[in-house]
């Protein structure tokens, strides 16, 4: 869509967590917004948990949360 056409125009650095069993957003779109985001040169982060859904719990929210400190960090 036409939101793409402004992915160059990004100035932050992007981080984006998925969890692959999401039943609230498929993880094509994060896929493709990765794709989109990496293509328009924006630095970017984007991390796939595995069996995890649209909230993560647990092991996956221990390593989302040390991802975000990682991240604001650098």
């Amino acid at each position: 869509g036409m939101i793409q056409n402004y992915y160059a125009n990004i100035t932050a650095s992007i981080l984006l967590a998925h969890g692959e069993s999401d039943r609230i957003i498929p993880d094509t779109w994060s896929e493709d917004t990765c794709n989109l985001l990496k293509v328009a040169g924006v630095q970017k982060r984007c991390i796939y948990y595995k069996g995890a859904d649209h909230t993560f719990y647990d092991g996956d929210l221990e390593d989302f949360i040390g991802e975000v400190l990682s991240f604001f960090a650098t």
